[in-house]
């Protein structure tokens, strides 16, 4: 539940700054290749609350394939915004796209797509959590994984499981 709460958190916080000093970053629809398995193969209708929820995103919205099933989920979202709370037993993931930014970005800074995509995904143990964030097509994402016995369950202690996830991911949502 507290990771709701910080989704929670996050999407008001994030809906109250668009009107300041922020921007909606740029998405490259064009570098999402349709055959490369990037998109999700239905086997069937994803769950309402999946389809309902992310109908109005417009960057792509990411899940681990493991996961699209999942009817539990909680879905948090607007069109620049999207945050997926999965419980999972004794733990809860939740991942986050986000195509807003605070603060001006200037064109020097920017990574070209190659070196983004060839980045090292870090994952980090802070607070009991296993947490990684990354950068796909021009928005941000974030995958976090709170497990109810942080120091004693494998999945918050070692980066394996939260890694599984990531390799896990796929399209299964957003417009442009």
């Amino acid at each position: 539940m507290r990771l709701l709460f910080l989704s929670m958190l996050l999407y008001v916080s994030t809906v109250s700054h668009l009107a300041a000093e922020s921007g909606v970053l740029d998405i490259n629809w064009s570098e999402i290749d349709n055959s490369s398995g990037q998109f999700a193969a239905r086997r069937s209708p994803f769950p309402r609350v999946l389809t309902q929820g992310v109908s109005s995103v417009t960057l792509p919205v990411y899940l681990p394939s493991s996961q699209t099933y999942n009817e539990t989920m909680i879905v948090v979202a607007d069109k620049h915004f999207y945050s997926i709370t999965l419980p999972l037993k004794g733990a809860s993931f939740v991942v986050t796209g986000d195509r807003t930014f605070q603060q001006t970005i200037k064109d020097n800074s920017l990574l070209t797509e190659a070196q983004l995509s060839n980045q090292e995904i870090v994952y980090s143990r802070s607070e009991g959590m296993m947490s990684t964030d990354f950068n796909r097509h021009g928005a941000n994402y974030s995958m976090v994984l709170e497990c109810d016995k942080p120091d004693s369950d494998s999945r918050c202690l070692q980066k394996g499981f939260l890694e599984k996830l990531y390799k896990e991911l796929i399209i299964v949502g957003g417009r442009s």
